[in-house]
């Protein structure tokens, strides 16, 4: 239980939710929204967000610290207070999880894919013009002509110069679908004020990442103008270093023959190409540095960070064996085995939180006003995951699948919301599907819309767990709880959030649909023909369109491994290691590394995070604390390097696009 305290007028910290940090932060999640479906899917730039540390947040914390509140202590101008910038960081996160892959970067492919490959897939197309679905659903007239509607095919085209964007009927639609993505966004909002305590003062989690902003928006000193981060010369230095060698990296891409870069990858490829080394991945054998993982990783705790790379290198090591044996540790076997992993890690925080779980409900009665903010997010849960079973049951599908689509969604961002809290990992993806379940069903035992939907959540709902609003608004409630704003104005920051996402809702939707019906691709030379292929392609083919043809044709594709075997696998790794990590204190593996070692994005971030440990390690060897402490700042410079370098080619791509010239579109983070 946590009590709250009094303070007196003198005592309190200045005001943090004001008209200015409520219309900065409004105007920058604005920006954020209606310039990242361009930057992104057009000009193809590193992404705005694309992380739990995005770019858009750094840059401007960065504009706002730096030009703005600085020069405002010099003139003895009151600047923003920190209580202010946790807001503004707090509308910027929650803001985050909407232009992408949180939410509308396969939402709103979703809703034309269909009828788009409905042209050239007859299997779908009989079994999807049969569900009977409402035309509401759709942005087209009526589904059985969608095939050939003008909003179809200018989204997947281009409008034509001298027609309008048809934009007027995805009003219905976006109404429609908006009450289950409501449904959604109540109960992640919820779910992070829900575990606040549990996951922040009960069991003291890292939140690596809150850490790191909180030390971006910390006060100065008095008679400073700025804090003791942005006044370090080792944060300078990393960060023009950073940035420098970034620079060169993409002006050799405009100048190849007088620009040299400096190298930040290697590949061992050819050194490793006999037995047994061939028949090792090649995500081993090659590898690129990033910066951002490697100044993380200095901030995660020494024995998380190594079984984040040494669980993943161990995992490559006995696919080296496995195939040497003749067979193959094939990918499905792999995603199984993470889909138990993540049941088995829920599951055990859960139980961790069982007594602050039960305190809640037992609150009700006792009216404990100590839990009274538990109770009103217990209260959201249970009001967002209705409406999400509401919906569901209202356009058709069978209960048994409702609730397998409600519990997947929330084990989804569950778990990756623990990962990046307990690990500060910026970029991760748990990787569970739908049709990891129901594939194993024989398919006349399911209808065509529990399929259809099904998918469709696998796409765009559990898939959203890479930019989760849960995990943002977790990481802006530790910011303000530093900020002293949480908990004595809990309510008023879930209403700020609650106004920032129908800000980035309104934003990012017009912006995402004027750039597909504006734009056939990438303006790049030579880039592929569509912008976003993931949304547009890959993920609804995989989801929604195959899915469905094998339900048409009365049979799932039958798995190349025997799935409960490597449930079972996952599930009893996932056990072992985390009773190991429960009971022995020098155990060197936990958990959270075996989850991540199956995730999307390891076998391009291990190796930063490798270096990251390695440096942290030696630190603290030979330096101790002390050392430790004041090498923060180098680390926290290779992060905000990273971003600042990101952030100007950023600029630069998007100035000489919308002037028509050529660019290099340049990339610095894994996308």
């Amino acid at each position: 239980m946590e009590t709250e305290t009094t303070l007196t007028p003198d005592d309190r910290p200045p005001p943090s939710i004001t008209w200015r940090s409520v219309a900065i932060g409004t105007a920058a999640v604005a920006v954020l929204c209606g310039v990242a479906p361009y930057n992104d899917f057009v000009v193809a730039n590193t992404f705005l967000v694309g992380s739990y540390l995005p770019l858009a947040l750094v840059l401007t914390i960065f504009l706002l610290v730096i030009l703005i509140n600085a020069p405002l202590q010099a003139l003895g101008r009151r600047p923003l207070a920190t209580g202010e910038l946790a807001i503004i960081l707090t509308m910027l996160l929650v803001g985050s999880s909407i232009p992408g892959q949180g939410l509308l970067r396969t939402l709103i492919p979703s809703l034309v894919a269909p009828f788009y490959f409905g042209v050239s897939q007859s299997a779908f197309w009989n079994a999807f013009s049969g569900l009977g679905l409402p035309d509401w659903l759709f942005p087209v007239d009526s589904v059985a002509n969608g095939r050939s509607s003008d909003v179809v095919q200018q989204f997947y085209g281009r409008t034509p110069d001298d027609q309008t964007m048809p934009l007027r009927g995805w009003l219905g639609p976006v109404l429609g679908w908006g009450i289950f993505v409501a449904g959604m966004m109540i109960s992640l909002i919820s779910l992070a004020f829900l575990f606040r305590t549990q996951w922040g003062k009960n069991e003291r989690l890292a939140f690596p990442l809150a850490q790191l902003q909180l030390s971006l928006i910390e006060a100065p000193a008095k008679g400073r103008w700025l804090n003791d981060l942005f006044r370090s010369r080792l944060f300078w230095i990393a960060s023009v270093s950073v940035f420098a060698i970034h620079s060169l990296t993409a002006l050799n891409e405009y100048f190849p023959r007088h620009v040299t870069k400096i190298p930040l990858s290697y590949d061992f490829t050819g050194f490793l190409s006999d037995e047994p080394w061939a028949k090792l991945p090649w995500d081993i054998k090659r590898a690129t540095l990033f910066f951002t993982f490697v100044g993380v990783t200095y901030f995660i705790q020494s024995r998380v960070a190594f079984s984040l790379w040494a669980i993943y290198v161990l995992m490559q090591f006995i696919t080296m064996y496995v195939r040497l044996r003749g067979s193959e540790f094939l990918p499905p076997a792999k995603l199984d085995q993470h889909f138990s992993a993540c049941i088995v890690y829920v599951a055990g925080f859960l139980w961790l939180a069982r007594k602050h779980l039960w305190a809640i409900v037992a609150s009700f009665l006792s009216r404990d006003r100590s839990l009274r903010e538990g109770r009103y997010a217990l209260l959201g849960t249970a009001v967002g995951v209705a409406t999400m079973i509401g919906w569901l049951l209202f356009v058709g599908v069978s209960v048994a699948m409702v609730l397998l689509i409600v519990g997947v969604i929330l084990l989804a961002h569950l778990a990756v919301s623990r990962i990046v809290a307990e690990t500060g990992i910026p970029i991760i993806r748990t990787m569970p599907t739908l049709q990891q379940i129901f594939y194993n069903f024989p398919a006349a035992s399911l209808s065509g819309r529990d399929v259809f939907f099904a998918g469709h959540a696998s796409m765009t709902s559990v898939a959203a767990n890479r930019e989760s609003l849960l995990t943002y608004a977790q990481h802006a409630i530790r910011v303000n709880e530093g900020a002293e704003v949480v908990p004595r104005h809990a309510a008023r920051v879930a209403c700020v959030m609650v106004w920032a996402l129908i800000v980035g809702v309104t934003f990012a939707g017009f912006a995402s649909l004027h750039s597909y019906y504006s734009y056939t691709g990438v303006l790049a030379a030579g880039e592929p023909q569509f912008e976003n292929k993931h949304g547009l392609e890959t993920q609804p083919d995989e989801h929604l369109i195959k899915p469905l043809a094998s339900w048409n044709e009365k049979k799932f594709p039958a798995a190349p491994h025997t799935p409960w075997v490597h449930f079972t696998i996952g599930a009893l790794a996932t056990a072992g290691l985390q009773l190991l990590t429960w009971r022995l204190t020098w155990w060197p593996f936990v958990p959270v590394g075996y989850i991540a070692s199956q995730t999307v994005f390891m076998p391009q971030i291990w190796f930063s995070i490798f270096v990251g440990w390695l440096a942290k390690t030696l630190v603290l060897r030979f330096g101790g604390a002390a050392l430790y402490k004041t090498l923060s700042s180098v680390f926290i410079g290779l992060i905000f390097g990273e971003a600042i370098a990101s952030a100007a080619w950023l600029v630069v791509n998007i100035v000489l696009a919308s002037m028509g010239y050529d660019y290099r579109p340049v990339r610095f983070l894994p996308s």
